[in-house]
């Protein structure tokens, strides 16, 4: 089982939108839907998404990237209410990104760009790319989506709901490789960790970016000051719940490549796999 996606509650009424053609105009926000059915959106950087090194943190770049695909499905009528109508729900399986040496800093303002590149049976692949308004990328990178009954929990087929289908451009797919997660060898760091309730989001299990922020915070300030996130692939394979005790535990591979699988201290399952991939900082 996946994890559920968080929900977005203020999708529709917090922006009051105006349709200009193919142009959506929000209050606050610019959206907007091309010819290869993409949605933009941009925020401004603020203080609560800088890290230690006065940089964008991963976690801002995995909110704004949710925020902005829950904007998407929403404006398609596909968003988490309303498929949850339809006695749906949705959940991200993967989260795949490429970061760039120049990340943005605290006012600045980004523009994130999403849209549904290809579907499967029971897969529906967002990519994204993020850049400053000023044109210069910063981040992009895949995502995996599926979408389940409520009452089965089991997959429903992407080509059994048309207004998924009208958010893609089967002439603009793209065919994404499989990207294979290493098993643990040899755990060089661990900690435990019980999942609270300011870990929990409404669904009451641990919400997503929990689980980086806590496997990220296995490397030491130093090594921080010194490396910059390169890449970051996540796979969620199952929930954790309030009071649960999850494992975390690290290993280094090669070039800079470090493995964290998160499991359940009870049964030993999988929870969650990341991969994170550094190099030297430009300033060390």
């Amino acid at each position: 089982m996946a994890l559920v996606y968080k929900l977005i509650s203020n999708v529709h009424s917090s922006f009051p939108a105006h349709r200009h053609h193919n142009l959506l105009v929000c209050d606050g926000d610019v959206t907007t839907f091309s010819s290869m059915k993409s949605f933009i959106n941009t925020y401004s950087v603020n203080l609560m998404d800088i890290d230690s090194q006065y940089n964008f943190s991963i976690n801002a770049l995995i909110s704004y990237f949710e925020d902005t695909i829950s904007r998407h499905l929403a404006a398609g009528k596909i968003g988490p209410l309303d498929v949850y109508e339809r006695n749906m729900f949705w959940m991200i399986t993967e989260f795949h990104a490429h970061l760039s040496d120049l990340m943005p800093r605290w006012s600045d303002i980004i523009r994130v760009e999403v849209s549904v590149s290809e579907l499967s049976t029971y897969k529906a692949y967002v990519d994204f790319n993020m850049s400053t308004v000023q044109g210069l990328q910063f981040a992009s990178g895949t995502s995996v989506w599926v979408l389940s009954d409520v009452t089965t929990r089991k997959p429903v087929s992407c080509f059994a709901v048309p207004d998924l289908l009208c958010l893609y451009d089967d002439a603009h797919r793209v065919r994404h490789t499989r990207f294979l997660f290493q098993r643990l060898t040899q755990a060089e760091k661990s900690f435990r960790h019980t999942v609270t309730t300011v870990d929990t989001d409404f669904n009451g299990h641990m919400n997503n970016q929990v689980y980086v922020r806590l496997a990220l915070s296995m490397a030491t300030f130093g090594f921080v000051r010194g490396h910059a996130l390169r890449q970051i692939h996540v796979k969620f394979v199952q929930q954790s719940f309030l009071g649960e005790e999850i494992e975390f535990n690290l290993q280094s591979l090669d070039n800079g490549r470090f493995l964290t699988p998160i499991t359940k201290l009870s049964d030993g399952t999988s929870v969650c796999q990341i991969v994170s991939v550094w190099s030297p900082s430009q300033a060390s």
